[in-house]
């Protein structure tokens, strides 16, 4: 059992992403290949939920925009509004490499990130938030016709 009176909040982040991160990146791989796994899609959102609130906590702004469209994500999913396809998974994963990526910076970097990578986030951001309108409403049992 680790002894967490000493870490900072910023070290809890970091901690907290570490975990979630890890079950976003495995449970994407595994919802490729089960795209209607409600156990994934629960443990997916959850993860980016936890994530969000982590994020709000210490005020990382950008962490806050990735995960909450990420959640909406699968939210849609759970409600069999959208299933999700390889290219939607390619996407989520990109996000969970970006919130990895922002967690990993110290301090001064997470205080700066959005001036010098902001432009990074908006088109990953927008792409994200288009996963839930990109497919047509349908039932889970319905044929998709292509």
């Amino acid at each position: 059992m680790m002894d967490y009176r000493n870490f900072s909040m910023l070290d809890l982040f970091r901690a907290e992403i570490e975990g979630q991160a890890r079950i976003l990146a495995d449970g994407l791989v595994e919802l490729e290949q089960n795209p209607v796994a409600e156990d994934y899609l629960e443990a997916l959102m959850r993860a980016a939920h936890s994530i969000k609130g982590a994020a709000r906590m210490v005020d990382v702004e950008p962490v806050v925009r990735i995960s909450h469209v990420m959640e909406d994500c699968f939210v849609a999913a759970q409600n069999g509004k959208i299933v999700l396809a390889s290219e939607d998974i390619d996407c989520l994963l990109k996000g969970v490499d970006m919130i990895s990526s922002i967690a990993r910076g110290d301090e001064n970097e997470m205080a700066i990130w959005m001036d010098q990578h902001g432009e990074e986030l908006k088109p990953l951001v927008a792409s994200l938030s288009a996963i839930p309108k990109s497919h047509p409403s349908r039932q889970l049992n319905q044929p998709i016709n292509l």
